[in-house]
């Protein structure tokens, strides 16, 4: 497998990850930030897991020291296809055991490996599921059918209890249904698992100052997602609109400045500067931006030049 030197990067943390059997929750976390960092979509990161995981197995897998010991290994991995081992296939190994000369110790052995790695492959495995069922559910969402989406969200956190982007858009669903209750409880859950992320902040802001009205509390929220991602012009612009409708003009001002001053040619943004300027009564201000907005086609901004003698 052909790997850049970040996918190189990834596939390494992994491998070192995996030297216990398993990735635990702080790790995944961590993995999820290398992943966002890296650039990597799901798809691919899943990709190198997979590959890292078989890669291990194949590197620790018990070395058999005679044709009876790999045949024994065989027969071991099929009886626990279901993870279990009942009693007359108990029996069935002992008199294997026995045939091949294979001491108790040895057989611990296979079996412990066998059954750690097949955890392993079954977390993968539901998550490889959860992923799909993500999927799924977000093309309910692009059609508005939120209670099949809600269905496929619910089922891939079953298989997943920590993923929090189930819970992610397992909340937006609900709010799309107007359940704001659970879209609440659902949202906060994703912030608690990855605390990290700034969608999380941005849509647990967007519910908290639009549905619960709780306003103080959303715009903490949003404040939250603009620090862990500064750079991101939706969450200033909302947070903007945020502070216009608190009457905080001034920072309501300096959201929006910061908004155009990282994409100039957002007419949208362009206009709300306008007419928060307007609205101040500092037309020069005003019609600065409006004038820009104007360049851009926006038919607004030249309404709004035209209400104020411009054009």
């Amino acid at each position: 497998m052909n790997f850049t030197q970040q996918e190189q990067n990834y596939y390494e943390l992994i491998v070192d990850m995996l030297d216990d059997g398993i990735i635990d929750d702080s790790e995944r976390r961590l993995l999820n930030k290398k992943k966002d960092r890296y650039g990597l979509s799901d798809a691919r990161a899943k990709e190198i897991e997979y590959f890292a995981l078989q890669e291990i197995q194949n590197k620790n897998k018990p070395k058999f020291n005679t044709e009876g010991e790999e045949e024994y290994y065989e027969l071991l991995e099929d009886i626990l296809e279901d993870g279990i081992i009942d009693d007359s296939e108990r029996s069935l190994l002992n008199k294997r055991k026995s045939k091949y000369g294979i001491s108790d110790e040895r057989a611990e052995e296979f079996e412990d490996y066998i059954r750690t790695f097949k955890e392993v492959n079954d977390i993968i495995l539901n998550k490889k599921n959860a992923d799909d069922l993500l999927e799924q559910g977000k093309s309910y969402i692009n059609d508005e059918n939120y209670e099949e989406a809600i269905k496929c969200f619910n089922n891939a956190i079953e298989l997943d209890p920590n993923d929090w982007v189930s819970w992610h858009w397992l909340g937006r669903s609900y709010g799309g249904n107007g359940n704001n209750e659970m879209a609440m409880k659902c949202l906060k859950k994703a912030v608690e698992l990855n605390p990290d992320d700034a969608d999380n902040w941005f849509w647990l802001g967007d519910f908290y100052f639009f549905y619960i009205k709780d306003k103080e509390e959303g715009i903490k929220c949003l404040k939250k997602a603009v620090e862990l991602n500064p750079n991101d012009t939706d969450i200033l612009e909302l947070l903007g609109i945020c502070h216009k409708i608190n009457e905080n003009y001034e920072d309501a001002i300096m959201c929006f400045k910061k908004a155009v001053e990282l994409n100039p040619d957002d007419a949208d943004n362009l206009e709300r500067l306008g007419h928060y300027y307007y609205d101040k009564g500092n037309y020069e201000e005003a019609i600065i931006y409006f004038k820009k907005a104007a360049e851009l086609n926006s038919d607004n901004a030249r309404t709004m030049l035209r209400s104020l003698n411009v054009l």
